[in-house]
């Protein structure tokens, strides 16, 4: 019941808050202010005549994108064959283990211990 009520209380506060949080701000304005150009004057005196502003009509420059250089894959070297320390034999290849990694195999296996126990026991039987 507890549990419930509280459920109801969290839900209730989300839905209430108000969404200022999420809220943009106001877009700022992108056109340039216009320059007012000088009128032509029409009086007889003024012989000038008044030229556009070459700044009006003027583009920005264009940036170039960078391009990113892509990581040229480097070529794995070519495996042997047969990997070092195994033997084949009609197309099977295996590794036979010298005696000094036969020693460090049952030494850290307990398990293999017994087993060599138990072989050496019936090698003496037959």
């Amino acid at each position: 019941m507890r549990l419930k009520l509280f459920l109801v209380a969290i839900l209730s506060i989300t839905l209430i808050t108000p969404d200022t949080f999420a809220a943009t701000p106001t877009p700022k304005s992108t056109t340039a202010p216009v320059k007012p150009t000088a009128a032509k004057s029409t009086s007889p005196s003024s012989t000038s005549s008044v030229k556009p502003s070459s700044k009006a009509t003027t583009k920005k420059p264009v940036k170039k994108k960078k391009v990113k250089k892509s990581a040229t894959p480097i070529p794995s070297p070519s495996p042997v064959w047969p990997p070092v320390g195994f033997t084949a034999n009609n197309g099977i290849y295996a590794k036979i283990p010298s005696g000094k990694e036969l020693l460090g195999l049952i030494s850290a296996k307990s398990k293999l211990a017994a087993d060599v126990a138990k072989c050496d026991v019936m090698h003496v039987v037959l």
